[in-house]
């Protein structure tokens, strides 16, 4: 017989459930309470779990500020990077595990293309190149100039000894 009061041999009270609102619907699954009529319940509300998110982001903007997501539901954001940078590298670790190829489709697969001419001039006015194709600008001095040196950057990286062949 389930008791929902509780009075010692005064009269007075020690624990009174008749108002108690715990049901079996609103407490957790794996745990145990007693309802307002004294009954022992067992919790048959299931919680997901909730999942932390962590960004690690280096001159990237992203659309999504979130910080925890509902296990089963998807975590979505974009990244942008910093003005004259390119995204060169995103990882994606779920529970320890590398899941990027599942994970991240980037959007985009072309790196944009900037150039700071002094002096010279290009044809070349594409702003844009595939990935994995490449990339060619001739230069003209501008009347009465030398090109006196040219420098190559990918990604904040000077490759101009592997890019850029003098006198082509």
């Amino acid at each position: 017989m389930a008791n929902s009061k509780v009075q010692l041999a005064d009269g007075s009270v020690l624990i009174d459930l008749t108002s108690d609102t715990i049901t079996a619907s609103a407490l957790r699954s794996g745990y145990t309470a007693h309802d307002a009529a004294g009954n022992v319940i067992d919790g048959a509300l299931e919680v997901d779990p909730v999942y932390s998110v962590t960004k690690s982001l280096t001159n990237v903007a992203t659309s999504n500020n979130d910080t925890k997501v509902i296990a089963g539901n998807s975590f979505h954001m974009d990244l942008s990077a910093n003005d004259g940078l390119v995204l060169n590298r995103v990882q994606v670790i779920m529970g320890g595990v590398d899941i990027t190829n599942q994970a991240f489709s980037p959007l985009r697969d072309y790196y944009s293309v900037t150039s700071s001419l002094t002096g010279v001039s290009s044809a070349n006015d594409d702003f844009e190149v595939i990935a994995g194709n490449s990339f060619h600008m001739d230069l003209t001095p501008d009347s009465g100039k030398i090109i006196n040196s040219v420098t190559v950057m990918m990604g904040g990286v000077d490759v101009t000894s592997q890019a850029f062949i003098p006198g082509t």
